[in-house]
C-alpha cells in the first residue's frame, strides 16, 4: 500500500491536497531557479522529485475523492 493511500484514508482531503500543491509548487518554483549549465544530478533532479511528491500526493487524493461513492439521503 502507498504512502499516499494511507494518508487519504487516515486524513481530511484538504490535509493532502493543501500542502501537497504547496509542495508540487516549490519544485516548480525550482526549475524557475535553474541555468543552461545546471547540473542534471544537482538542480534538474531534485526539482523533478519535490514535484513528483506534491503533485503525486495531490492526484491521488483527487482521484480517489472524486470517484468515491456518493451517499443521497
Amino acid at each position: 500500500m502507498s504512502t499516499s493511500l494511507k494518508l487519504v484514508t487516515r486524513l481530511s482531503p484538504r490535509l493532502i491536497a493543501g500542502p501537497g500543491l504547496l509542495v508540487g509548487a516549490g519544485g516548480m518554483l525550482w526549475f524557475a531557479g535553474l541555468e543552461p549549465d545546471s547540473s542534471y544530478a544537482g538542480h534538474l533532479l531534485p526539482a523533478m522529485f519535490v514535484t513528483a511528491v506534491g503533485l503525486g500526493n495531490t492526484g491521488k487524493q483527487e482521484h480517489t475523492e472524486g470517484t468515491a461513492p456518493v451517499h443521497m439521503g
